[in-house]
C-alpha cells in the first residue's frame, strides 16, 4: 500500500463529506490509505477493521465499520463492485489530477487491485455491503 497524502483543501471543503454523520466525517482520511496507486481497494470489512482500528482503537465494533461503509457510499465517496470473487471499492473522485500517481507512476506498483468497471453504482454498492453484513 503506498502511502498517500491527503488533499486538504478537497477534504476540508467537500460537500460529500459534509453530508456524513458526525461521527464518520474523520473517518474517511483515516480510511484513504486503505487504497492502492490506482485509488482501489479490497473491501473486506474484516480486514479493514484490522488493519484501521485492529492496533490503537480496539473499542470500534464491526458494527460501526459496516455503518461507516453504508454512510461513505450514501454521501457517494465509495463505490463497490464484485470481480474474480473478491470486493473492492474505489474513492469516488480519487482519480482527479494530482490525487494518485500518473499511469506510468503506476506501473511501478506490482499487484494492484483491479481498476473499477464504468457501472459502479450506489445501488449496486449498498447490495454488496448489505450482503457482505449478512455473512
Amino acid at each position: 500500500m503506498p502511502k498517500r497524502i491527503v488533499d486538504g483543501e478537497g477534504l476540508w471543503g467537500s460537500k460529500k463529506i459534509l453530508s456524513l454523520k458526525e461521527e464518520h466525517k474523520p473517518e474517511y482520511a483515516n480510511w484513504v490509505p486503505l487504497a492502492e496507486a490506482n485509488g482501489t481497494f479490497e473491501l473486506d470489512p474484516r480486514k479493514i477493521w484490522l488493519r484501521v482500528y485492529g492496533y490503537n482503537r480496539q473499542k470500534v465494533t464491526m458494527e460501526f465499520v459496516y455503518e461507516l461503509l453504508e454512510d461513505l457510499v450514501t454521501a457517494g465517496l465509495l463505490l463497490a463492485w464484485e470481480e474474480d470473487g473478491k470486493v473492492y471499492a474505489f474513492w469516488d473522485g480519487q482519480d482527479k489530477v494530482g490525487r494518485l500517481p500518473g499511469p506510468s507512476e503506476q506501473k511501478k506498483y506490482k499487484n494492484l487491485p483491479p481498476d473499477p468497471p464504468l457501472d459502479c453504482s450506489k445501488e449496486k454498492t449498498l447490495e454488496i455491503i448489505f450482503r457482505l453484513r449478512s455473512s
